[in-house]
């Protein structure tokens, strides 16, 4: 029986436990949040006839507009359907073609944040600062393939932006890319397949797998050995056992195709993907006279949204400068 669908999401990723039962059972606490709503907790009964509101976290958004969410549709190159997430601005008018932010994130099915505040992720990472701003946001399903990850990549995330084209809803004149961690090596491996985004932002991601697999942090331990063996990096052995996978799976080796202008994020205190992967990626871009610039953040980690305050604030600001720099300000 169906007891509750209104475009609400329920299964926080955050939340240890998602609902619970009060009162013998003929209650239900939750928390639920939407493209457009921060999280809260909220009550219900068990039909769920009856529903309240118990907290209100974040009063401050309430004077805001912000962009609501829908689901698109589309065929990757061999021939399989894919959905993802799309983010509209606020005063978003069918007819008009929108700059378009395209979060990418390998082996990661976007559909699934439809209803996620925000859509990708919480603080710097909550796309509403780009909807808000009049970018249309995608968040396109990107199914691991064990065989071509890199060319997945490509293969899965350009027919969906040609659906949005077709669609009427996207400037393909204006259209750029950002990702964190494997996202960040996903924008990569874009970027050297299409000249298709004119901007692009890339965050704590390796381009060199091989040197990824040799990273080592002060305890001894090796990230990179079972990320990539066995994990998400999905090349199935070690360098000497499919040397050929990972130099074709490296946008490293690639870098000279790369027209895009590029803005690096990292933290100088990185454990997950150290620093110097990222460095490794602005020189070879400087050296082959590539547009790019490299930011890093003193003392700061692997994800945005655990950096102290006021580096969130200063990266926001850097990445919504970048990208009005080549999309939005380019026609507007």
């Amino acid at each position: 029986m169906k007891l509750q669908e209104n475009g609400r999401r329920y299964d926080l990723i955050s939340a240890h436990d998602y609902v619970y039962t009060v009162s013998g059972g003929n209650k239900l606490a939750y928390f639920a949040e939407d493209a457009r709503h921060s999280r809260d907790l909220w009550m219900a009964d068990a039909d769920f006839q009856s529903t309240q509101r118990l907290t209100h976290l974040n009063p401050q958004l309430d004077k805001y507009t912000l962009g609501k969410s829908e689901i698109v549709q589309w065929r990757n190159l061999n021939g399989d359907t894919l959905s993802g997430a799309l983010l509209l601005p606020p005063a978003y008018r069918k007819g008009v073609r929108y700059p378009l932010i395209v979060w990418v994130y390998s082996g990661e099915r976007g559909s699934r944040y439809v209803n996620r505040f925000g859509l990708a992720a919480n603080g710097p990472f909550n796309m509403q600062l780009l909807a808000t701003r009049g970018y249309v946001v995608f968040f396109p399903d990107i199914p691991e393939d064990t065989v071509k990850p890199m060319l997945n990549v490509a293969n899965c995330v350009l027919p969906g932006i040609n659906r949005l084209i077709d669609a009427g809803i996207v400037d393909p004149g204006r259209i750029g890319v950002i990702g964190q961690s494997y996202g960040g090596y996903s924008v990569l491996a874009l970027l050297t397949q299409t000249d298709r985004f004119k901007a692009a932002v890339e965050l704590d991601g390796p381009g060199n797998l091989v040197s990824f697999y040799g990273e080592m942090d002060k305890s001894g331990g090796a990230f990179g050995v079972s990320e990539l063996e066995k994990g998400q990096g999905q090349m199935g052995g070690t360098p000497w056992q499919v040397r050929d996978r990972y130099i074709e799976n490296s946008p490293y080796f690639y870098l000279d195709r790369i027209k895009s202008p590029l803005l690096i994020i990292e933290g100088t205190h990185d454990t997950t993907v150290a620093p110097f992967l990222a460095d490794e990626v602005f020189v070879a871009l400087r050296r082959l006279g590539k547009e790019v610039e490299y930011v890093k953040y003193r003392g700061e980690g692997h994800s945005a949204v655990y950096w102290n305050n006021a580096n969130q604030v200063d990266y926001c600001r850097r990445m919504l400068s970048w990208f009005d720099r080549y999309l939005h300000d380019a026609q507007q």
